[in-house]
């Protein structure tokens, strides 16, 4: 006789196979329901509709438990919403519709293979990845202190005091493990999000069309020559641009999150510049994802509405748009973005991380960093970003976009949002993405 035990365990792993169409059928479900975007053709409409999604769902599960709702009604009442969307819905399981190429079925084994190695439940709980020690255990504290219902959050290895972390990705995983709080099932959990959220990155960044994109993106940072190497060590060394796989995507899973979110704002931006009548309710949607994502990760979301805002307004400098035009999109962008102070009583710990510098180099005393010194790191650091940057740039005629991807890179030297000196690398990790971004909408329209 099958104990309640395994059935449970069963139906947590068949909801969350399912869990990408039924977060795809929320999120079709809205834009259809919203006059405003419901006659909107859109880019990867199925990893935009993924995105918006989990982002509703994580969104109201947080309201539901600021107001003393109990675990099992908000996962009640989520799953039978779900489960109607995904009944009306027409795009839900698009994405088994594509067929699939050598490209994207070869990033879908190596990113499972990656995910499979987060961490296994076998003498205790364990992970291969030497910059994940600490940071796993943080974030498994965070998902148990979850599940205690407990809000607003707190620390849960500081007593008493709030939480100010982009905490959307825990409680993504603690929404997903509250009926049956298993080690080996939250490994599985992991693992699906993992997958989930890499397979978006492919669609959002146009993979099959710009093959070594996504790549770039799971594999970027570092040199050639450091492959192998610790990346955390050699932070202190003089090569703080490391491997982003081993010291951000894995152990810092909100960026991972963060970076799907921005690439989902930035590639409706590009839509936007695409068409031609400009169609401001795409920055409207834009700016409302950026503002959903302040919890997911506020470097990111920062970045990612600088970007599109200085670009809005270059391109009346450029004379690509009219000021009217500009200043209605503008508007609608900010429109937007206006969602997110409603995370802002979370965030708000955070401030004290603004600091004023002189270039970004981790492990120099900010009195001793020349300009020439700043300079040469980076060259040593990021070559090829700077040469493919410079050639992209040569394609294109878009120059709003370049100089603003330029701008908030000056100004990231400057203005330091990050206790630590490096923890600065995810406003330039979050430049890398819109750059990228940028690269894949060369030539469309």
């Amino acid at each position: 006789m099958i104990s309640a035990q395994v059935l449970l365990s069963s139906l947590q792993v068949a909801i969350l196979l399912l869990s990408p169409a039924l977060f795809i059928a929320i999120g079709e479900t809205f834009l259809n329901r919203v006059k405003l975007f419901s006659a909107l053709e859109f880019p990867a409409p199925g990893a935009i509709a993924w995105v918006l999604g989990v982002l509703l769902t994580l969104t109201a599960t947080l309201g539901l438990l600021l107001v003393g709702t109990p675990w099992w009604v908000i996962v009640s009442l989520l799953t039978v919403v779900s489960l109607t969307c995904l009944y009306y819905s027409k795009q839900a399981f698009s994405f088994l519709e594509v067929p699939p190429s050598f490209n994207f079925v070869l990033w879908f084994f190596v990113v499972l293979a990656g995910g499979v190695s987060l961490f296994e439940v076998v003498d205790g709980i364990q992970t291969p990845w030497k910059n994940n020690y600490g940071d796993l255990t943080f974030h498994l504290g965070m998902i148990r202190y979850f599940l205690s219902g407990e809000f607003p959050p707190e620390y849960h290895i500081f007593a008493g005091e709030a939480l100010s972390y982009p905490f959307y990705i825990n409680l993504w995983s603690a929404l997903f493990w509250w009926a049956n709080p298993d080690w080996g099932v939250l490994s599985f959990i992991f693992l699906v999000q993992w997958v989930s959220l890499w397979c978006a990155v492919y669609y959002l960044i146009r993979g099959n069309s710009y093959r070594i994109l996504p790549w770039a993106l799971l594999f970027g940072g570092g040199l050639f020559n450091m492959v192998g190497k610790n990346s955390g060590e050699m932070i202190g060394k003089g090569f703080p641009w490391s491997v982003f796989i081993t010291t951000v995507w894995i152990p810092q899973r909100s960026a991972m999150f963060g970076l799907v979110t921005l690439l989902a704002a930035v590639l409706l931006y590009h839509h936007y510049q695409a068409t031609k009548r400009k169609e401001v309710r795409y920055l409207l949607l834009s700016g409302m994802i950026l503002g959903l994502s302040t919890l997911v990760h506020a470097h990111f979301a920062l970045v990612g509405g600088l970007y599109i805002g200085l670009s809005i307004v270059f391109a009346t400098f450029f004379q690509r748009d009219e000021f009217r035009i500009t200043s209605r999109g503008l508007q609608f962008f900010i429109s937007g973005l206006l969602v997110g102070f409603l995370f802002l009583p979370f965030v708000i710990g955070k401030s004290g991380g603004v600091q004023f510098t002189m270039g970004w180099l981790p492990g120099v005393a900010v009195g001793e960093r020349g300009f020439m010194m700043v300079v040469e790191s980076w060259f040593i650091n990021a070559p090829l970003v700077f040469v493919f940057f410079a050639l992209v740039t040569l394609l294109t005629d878009s120059f709003e976009n370049i100089i603003s991807i330029g701008l908030v890179f000056i100004l990231a030297q400057f203005v330091q949002l990050a206790f630590w000196d490096w923890d600065q690398i995810k406003i330039f990790i979050a430049l890398y993405a819109v750059f990228l971004a940028y690269w894949s909408s060369v030539g469309e329209g």
